[in-house]
Order: structure tokens, then C-alpha cells, then sequence
């Protein structure tokens, strides 16, 4: 095949704009709403790079496994590591237990290359969440290594046994890869995002490159014309793709193909779009990009964790320095000497990474079965006090795990959950993950008033009539199923509706979270558009309202507790460790009126004195200055908009008047 692979500075170039596309991307910038195709564009630069050494290699019969992991662990290991160690060095002094014990497991999972599956069954890669977790973006190793398990004993399989295969082997194995990774987008995009069998298509691409599957073109117009389409690709995908594209599937076509252009159009000489590749600016910053890779992302998230509130610009130049500066130095005194053979001999490279490995995951395992180390905060009574965070309703989890919809029977679809005393049942709680945030609220109010009823949820989605979420399965056939209930049970005389109604009105403090949330208007009303979030929510809660009115039912309507914007208990042990009050960073009550007054609008407009009544949590969780936090040294929250137990018993006296047939009053 006589491949013949010199430097080419273009490719560093390249590398440059596929790591500032992604940092841009992390740092929020909005012209880079894509960036995070950069990853996919780092993986087409090592397949080419990659399956060029290892083919070269064997064809002058110098290949062996044992060289090829050598260099691996040379080019992946030493800039990792302190990496590693840094982020458990932070963690250890900023994190609570729970928080601390995740970043435990997400760095067991990054040092055996397995982070990827970690993070795939936690959450998506896009979710809110998930954007606060230091070690998030080694799951791109931990597809790339699990791809260099296989690879390389491919190639040599099917050059010892079918060379003139080879080509032929690595397409289909593409074109299957491919297929997979389209059908998987539509179907369970997370998968498709994580898993190295359906990212392998966008390595395979530049293999194919590597071992010549296309001529090379001496036109330079036309390297140059290629180029320029190359780069346009990957800068229209990064400028113009967000969370919500379906990605990877056909959409990373774009990047993967323009990434594959640049490499091809400069195989075959120089070009004018490849002179500005190789510009030392874009050559530099290419050379260190896979320590700033490495360095950017827990920069961003503890710069982020410990300001709590979101970041100004000269926050984020600031991280951008750093990770710059950081970069470098790892560059410079960590990658390059080690990548160098005079400093370690194989043996002793092979000792030093099984040392590492086993180091990382004692400490990991420590950190696990130390429940997070609770005894780092001895000494600090604020630290060590009851937040009323770790309690938990006695009934929450038979209540979760009974309300999955399933398509059996009517009681099957919704399965209730005790309320209450052990009276005859004359209430339901219908809603989302807010509703059984409230149970115990309701629970001790009922039982206070000698009051029984019902539980009945299916998280993330909110109780509406006519309408469907996209990506909650069962979501409308549940609540049908919860509005056939009340009319077959005439015993049934109140309906309390609880959800979080803010990501529908595009209300919250998380962009991305309103802007992902798709509702559908199942009733194919023209005057709506899908996607119209706030019509569609305004008509589904008008319509069950009515429609319970109808049924002669009495309808509470639940205004939610008000959303703080960043992880409650997180952000009180940053608060403590640095000093601060966390309820200095509560958001003002005027700001929470500003942001719900459409739901209060909509709420006004269907309250009727009689028949239909709001219930205001608001109302005892904020003072006319700002909606605390912390109340009485325990915590109001769990994460950023649930009620934890105790901010939940706090608020109980508010279901009081709903039971004793009190009147509401008018939300302002």
C-alpha cells in the first residue's frame, strides 16, 4: 500500500479549530452553539493518523501490540493524571459527599476508558446536569480507546489473511457503523452520542483516507476549493447545530465529512485555505490541544461551582486563560517528555500506567465506600448538620417505582399511591416529579385534617389534557388514563395539579432545559404550532380544568416553589467552604414574580372561588425580599427546583385551607 505519512502542520491546524470549537461551546458562547462537533472532528484526525501507523507499521513487519499500546499510553496517560488528581484535590475540599462520591466514580470510569458508558446511563450528555460533573468530557476517550481495542487487530487480521480486503473491510464496517449510529439517533439519541460501536463510522472515515481510498488530487484549485468546503462544513455545524439537533446520526455527516475534506484536499500539496492552517498560532494551539482539552473542562465547572451564580464575561476570559496557560505547561513538561522513549523504557511505561490505574481506582474505592468522606468537614458544624437533604419520604420510593405507565389496565396505567389517613379517599395529587416532591406536604396536611387520597405521577410530565412531551413515553396516554380514573370514581372530589410548570413558559434559569422541552398539541388544533411551549401548555391546563369542572370536581391549582438556579446542596457546601451565605445568591422575590407572571396570569384567569382555588407555595417560602435557600439551618431544596423532605414539611400548613374548604387567595 506503500503509505508514506510526513508531519503536516494542517493537521495541528485542523486540531485547533475542532478544541476551540468545543471550548467555546462549554464556556456558553452563542455563536458556538455546535462547537461540541469538535469531538467528532478529533475523531477523524486519529482514525487517519492512527490506522496510518499501524498499516505503514505492518507492512515493514515492525508491528506489535505491545508498541502500539506503548505509545498510547505515552500519548493518553501522563498529561491525564494530574488531571485526575486535581480534580479529586478540588472535589475532596468543595464537594458534598454525594457530589464527591460521583466524581469518584466517574474517575474509576475514566482510568479503565469505561466513562463513557458511566455518563450514558446517568443522564444526557446535554442535560442540565450533567454540565457540573469535572470529568464529563473523558467520555470522547473512553470511545477512542475502546475503538483501539478492536482496530488494530483488524487491520493486521485482514492484511495477513486479505490484503487487497482492507479498504473494502473498513468501509462496510463505516457503512454499518453509520446505519447504526442514524437509527440509534432517532431512537435513543444518548446511546447513539456515547457508545464507541456507533461512533466508530467517524474514525473509519479517516482510516479510509489513511489507506488511500481516494486518488490524490494534484489540482491545487481544486485541494483548495475542497479545503475551503472542509472548513465551511465543520464552522456551519459549529455555528449553527445545538443540544437540540439529533445528533450524531446523519447530522454529524457535516463536521465528520468537512474534517475528512481538510485531511484529503492536504495529502495532495499546499493549498491557500491550508496555508491558514498552518498559521503558528493555529499550529500551536493544535500541538497542545489535547492538554487543553483535558485542562478547559474542570476549569469551567469548578469556576462554575464556585461562583454559584452564572459567570460574567471576564469569569469566562479567565477560564479561558487558565486553561491556555495550564495547557502548556502540560504540553510542554508532561506530553513532551514522555512521548520521548529516552525517558522510560516500555517495562517501565507498562509499570507506571498499571501503577496510576491502580492508585486512581483505590481512590475511587475509597471515596465510595467512605460515603463521600464526611469526616473532610469535622470541625465545621455547618457542614455537618441535618440539611434535611439525605431524608427522604418513608413512602417515596413505592410511590416512584408504582406510577411506570404501562399499557395494561386502567389501574396498571396509573397505580396509586396512599395519601393521607386510612378515611374514605376523597382526593388526588395527578402531576410530574413536583407532585411527589409535595406528597409529603399533602400527606401530613390530610392526615392532620383526617383527610385520604391518592398520589399519581410519571415524571417530567406535567398533568395537561390533549397534550403530549416528547421523549416522556406514556406521558399522554397517562394522564387520559388518570382523567378516565376520576370520572369512573365519583368519590373522588378534589384535584390537586403539581408540576413544574416554569419549563413550559420558559420560566427556569436553564435555557437549555426550556428550549428542550418539546410539547405536542395532541388535539391537531391549527391555531397551535408544536413547539409552541406556552400555548400549548396554556390550552392543555385550560382544557383539564374545564374538563374536570365538567365532572363536577374541585380543581387546586399548585403554584411551584420557586426555581434557585443552581444545585442547593452543592452550592451550600461551596457557600460554607468559601465563606459565604448561600442565601446571599437566593434569587430576589421580585425577580421570581417577574419570571412566573404568565403562569400567575393564567392561573388568575381560571381560579373561581368556589371550584377552582390556588395553592401558592410561594406564599411560605419567600419574605418580600427573596425566596431563601436555607430555612431554620436546613435546606429548602435538592437540586435546583425540587423541595427536599423538609422544605416540603415546612410548607405543609399551605395544604391546610384546601382540606378545610378555605378559600385561596389571588397571586400578584
Amino acid at each position: 500500500m506503500n503509505l508514506k505519512m510526513s508531519y503536516r502542520p494542517d493537521i495541528d491546524g485542523l486540531r485547533a479549530i475542532a478544541v476551540l470549537s468545543v471550548l467555546f461551546y462549554h464556556i456558553d458562547m452563542s455563536i458556538f452553539s455546535g462547537g461540541y462537533v469538535g469531538v467528532d472532528v478529533f475523531f477523524v484526525i486519529s482514525g487517519y493518523l492512527i490506522t496510518g501507523i499501524i498499516v505503514r507499521e505492518i507492512e515493514a513487519a515492525e508491528f506489535s501490540i505491545l508498541k502500539f499500546y506503548e505509545r498510547r499510553i505515552r500519548r493518553i496517560f501522563p498529561a491525564l493524571y494530574p488531571v485526575i488528581i486535581f480534580v479529586l484535590l478540588v472535589t475532596a475540599w468543595l464537594y458534598e459527599p454525594n457530589s464527591f462520591i460521583e466524581t469518584g466514580k466517574s474517575v474509576a470510569a475514566t482510568v479503565v476508558f469505561a466513562s463513557n458508558v458511566l455518563f450514558w446511563s446517568q443522564s444526557d450528555y446535554f442535560a442540565i446536569q450533567s454540565t457540573l460533573k469535572p470529568m464529563l468530557h473523558a467520555w470522547s476517550l473512553a470511545v477512542e480507546e475502546q475503538f483501539y481495542i478492536a482496530l488494530p487487530l483488524l487491520i493486521w487480521l485482514v492484511m495477513r489473511f486479505a490484503k487487497s480486503r482492507l479498504k473494502f473491510a473498513l468501509a462496510a464496517l463505516a457503512l454499518l457503523s453509520f446505519g447504526l449510529s442514524v437509527y440509534y439517533t432517532k431512537s435513543d439519541s444518548s446511546t447513539a452520542f456515547y457508545f464507541a460501536h456507533l461512533r466508530a463510522w467517524e474514525f473509519l472515515m479517516g482510516s479510509l483516507l489513511a489507506v488511500n481510498i481516494l486518488p490524490s488530487k494534484s489540482n491545487a484549485k481544486l485541494r483548495n476549493t475542497l479545503m475551503l468546503v472542509g472548513i465551511a462544513m465543520i464552522m456551519t455545524s459549529a455555528f449553527l447545530y445545538t443540544h437540540k439537533t439529533p445528533f450524531p446520526g446523519m447530522s454529524a455527516l457535516l463536521p465528520t465529512v468537512g474534517a475528512a475534506l481538510i485531511i484529503y484536499s492536504g495529502a495532495g500539496g499546499d493549498s491557500l485555505a491550508g496555508n491558514v492552517l498552518k498559521t503558528p498560532i493555529l499550529v500551536f494551539i493544535g500541538k497542545i490541544s489535547y492538554s487543553l482539552y483535558l485542562w478547559h473542562w474542570p476549569i469551567i465547572v469548578f469556576g462554575k461551582s464556585y461562583l454559584i451564580t452564572p459567570p460574567t464575561v471576564m469569569d469566562k476570559v479567565g477560564w479561558i486563560a487558565a486553561s491556555f496557560l495550564i495547557a502548556t505547561l502540560s504540553w510542554k513538561f508532561i506530553e513532551n517528555p514522555f512521548r520521548s522513549n529516552s525517558y522510560f523504557s516500555r517495562p517501565k511505561i507498562f509499570i507506571f500506567a498499571g501503577g496510576a490505574m491502580a492508585v486512581a481506582l483505590a481512590a475511587s474505592a475509597v471515596i465510595y465506600f467512605k460515603d463521600g468522606l464526611p469526616q473532610r468537614f469535622h470541625g465545621n458544624p455547618q457542614l455537618t448538620v441535618n440539611l434535611g437533604v439525605s431524608l427522604e419520604w418513608e413512602n417515596r420510593q413505592q410511590c416512584e417505582t408504582s406510577t411506570n405507565w404501562t399499557p395494561d389496565t386502567l389501574m396498571a396505567r396509573i397505580n396509586l399511591c396512599p395519601l393521607g389517613s386510612s378515611t374514605e379517599p376523597s382526593f388526588i395529587v395527578w402531576g410530574d416529579s413536583h407532585a411527589i416532591a409535595l406528597a409529603p406536604a399533602i400527606n401530613s396536611s390530610a392526615q392532620k385534617l383526617g383527610k385520604a387520597g391518592y398520589l399519581t405521577m410519571l415524571h417530567g410530565c406535567m398533568p395537561l389534557i390533549g397534550v403530549d412531551r416528547l421523549g416522556i413515553h406514556g406521558c399522554f396516554e397517562h394522564n387520559n388514563s388518570v382523567l378516565e380514573y376520576i370520572q369512573k370514581n365519583p368519590e373522588i372530589k378534589t384535584v390537586i395539579l403539581a408540576g413544574r410548570w416554569a419549563v413550559a413558559t420558559h420560566n427556569t434559569y436553564e435555557p437549555e432545559q426550556n428550549e428542550g422541552i418539546t410539547l405536542v398539541d395532541m388535539t391537531k388544533n391549527s391555531a397551535i404550532t408544536n413547539g409552541d411551549n406556552n400555548a400549548i401548555f396554556e390550552s392543555g391546563l385550560t382544557r383539564i380544568v374545564k374538563r374536570l369542572l365538567d365532572l363536577d370536581r374541585r380543581v387546586i391549582l399548585v403554584m411551584q416553589a420557586p426555581e434557585i438556579g443552581y444545585n442547593a446542596p452543592a452550592s451550600y457546601f461551596v457557600a460554607v467552604r468559601t465563606g459565604r451565605d448561600i442565601n446571599s445568591f437566593a434569587p430576589t422575590y421580585a425577580e421570581y414574580v417577574k419570571k412566573s407572571r404568565s403562569i400567575f396570569d393564567l392561573f388568575n384567569s381560571l381560579k373561581d372561588e368556589e371550584r377552582v382555588q390556588i395553592v401558592s407555595l410561594p406564599d411560605m417560602l419567600c419574605t418580600t425580599e427573596i425566596c431563601p435557600v436555607i430555612m431554620e439551618g436546613h435546606l429548602l431544596y435538592t437540586d435546583d427546583n425540587h423541595l427536599s423532605f423538609f422544605g416540603s414539611q415546612y410548607i405543609s400548613g399551605v395544604f391546610d385551607p384546601v382540606f378545610n374548604n378555605m378559600p385561596s387567595a389571588q397571586l400578584k
